[in-house]
């Protein structure tokens, strides 16, 4: 979705006049799993938005073993974030994974808080 239409009521509901924290935005439309050529403009320009309107954000990272460090490339969408996030939220449900992903992200975004989520999958 486009958060261009809804970017002045974000801003407008921000800290520190108001009590949005911020917005947590996924990154599977960077994966190359399939083809989302057609979303990740969209994804690109809403990051940008929230950064020129000091709108805090987060990514999210779903990781399994479908989805591979070689096969995302947010690496080359760093230029990017120059926006640093506040956060970045790391869901997971194979541990042998982990580590990659994790000093990945710390060599991609340097000082960023990174928490964990194990995912038990039944």
């Amino acid at each position: 979705m486009d958060l261009a239409p809804w970017i002045n009521k974000l801003k407008l509901l921000s800290r520190p006049t108001g009590t949005l924290q911020g917005i947590s935005m996924g990154t599977d439309v960077l994966s190359s799993r399939v083809n989302h050529s057609k979303w990740v403009p969209i994804w690109k320009n809403n990051i940008r938005l929230l950064f020129e309107s000091q709108i805090p954000y987060s990514l999210t990272f779903s990781i399994g073993t479908d989805l591979e460090l070689t096969q995302l490339d947010l690496w080359k969408w760093r230029d990017l974030f120059d926006s640093k996030p506040e956060f970045i939220y790391l869901r997971y449900s194979e541990n042998d994974l982990l580590q990659g992903w994790i000093q990945k992200i710390q060599s991609s975004f340097e000082a960023i808080p990174i928490i964990q989520d194990n995912i038990f999958i039944i």
